[in-house]
């Protein structure tokens, strides 16, 4: 398992490398800082290119933002990423205990009314991106309703708006991942509760709740770990749309700055560009780390490699 995790690290780099090489190049030519219409004017970029990978690797030095007089544009993403991880985490605790609530109740209650309705809910919200999910809630309840606030509350507003202003940007967030946690709950947990091993502990004398306790929520759940531990990791990019459609003033807004023309800041890019392949590869990393603590077949296979 060791020797796989540092084989799957080595290729994390390669990858994260590779790609914001590739990255780095389109910027410079879209920007026009260096000509490169022949091969004698290629230099300069290659050298630009060393220069940066040098000052990347070294110092992790990202350089200076391009509309911000002497601001480093990491320090501009520490200032903005509090209020991104804060609507993350949120999110995270509401839809992670709903999902697998919600999964429990369909598959113990298997093909009657309750899973069924929740079976049909989960088919809808997993087909709707959180954008859309945005849209439907700031329409219903800041619109129609004004029930909510319907753009982020600025940080000199105090009380309960602070509050009710995280209100739409979670259940945005939220809705997706309380879908797709249900129906792997639900899907896991079904299989777990007709095994032989669940039917043995009912043998045993165990009540049909007492098995669910004992045998079946754990066999279940632990299965959709990695599908937990992916949202989690997510972030720092899984509001990036949502901060743009709420004027949430976060590392997502930072983005979505940074590439609108006539306010291109290419060092910003960049370091985003970089953050969300790194946090997408930690993420897919842990995933299968995970697979291979909880399924002992991966782990052998990873030692025959």
């Amino acid at each position: 398992m060791i020797r796989y995790a540092l084989i799957r690290l080595i290729w994390m780099f390669i990858i994260l490398l590779a790609f914001m090489s590739v990255v780095f190049i389109m910027i410079v030519v879209i920007q026009e800082r260096t000509y490169y219409t022949s091969i004698d004017r290629i230099a300069p970029l290659i050298i630009e290119y060393f220069h940066w990978l040098k000052r990347i690797l070294t110092y992790g030095n990202f350089g200076f933002s391009e509309h911000y007089i002497n601001i480093r544009v990491s320090e501009l993403f520490i200032e903005r990423l509090p209020v991104t991880i804060k609507l993350n985490l949120i999110a995270f605790c509401v839809y992670t205990p709903l999902g697998i609530i919600l999964g429990i109740m369909a598959s113990i209650n298997k093909n009657k009314r309750l899973d069924n309705v929740i079976s049909i809910l989960t088919v809808i919200f997993a087909s709707l991106p959180s954008f859309v999910m945005m849209f439907i809630v700031m329409l219903v309840f800041g619109y129609a309703l004004h029930w909510l606030p319907t753009i982020y509350p600025a940080k000199d507003l105090k009380g309960a708006i602070q509050i009710t202003g995280l209100v739409l940007p979670v259940i945005a967030l939220s809705v997706e991942p309380i879908a797709m946690i249900t129906r792997l709950v639900r899907g896991e947990l079904t299989e777990v509760l007709t095994s032989e091993h669940f039917m043995l502990a009912r043998v045993k004398g165990l009540t049909k709740r007492q098995a669910i306790i004992r045998h079946g929520l754990r066999s279940g759940i632990i299965s959709v770990i990695p599908t937990i531990i992916s949202y989690m990791l997510a972030v720092f990019s899984g509001s990036l749309i949502i901060e743009r459609i709420y004027a949430i003033p976060g590392t997502g807004q930072l983005f979505f700055s940074a590439i609108t023309i006539g306010n291109f800041d290419y060092n910003m890019i960049l370091l985003l560009t970089f953050i969300y392949t790194s946090v997408s590869l930690v993420a897919m990393f842990f995933i299968d780390l995970a697979y291979g603590l909880i399924d002992p077949r991966i782990r052998i296979g990873s030692k025959k490699r």
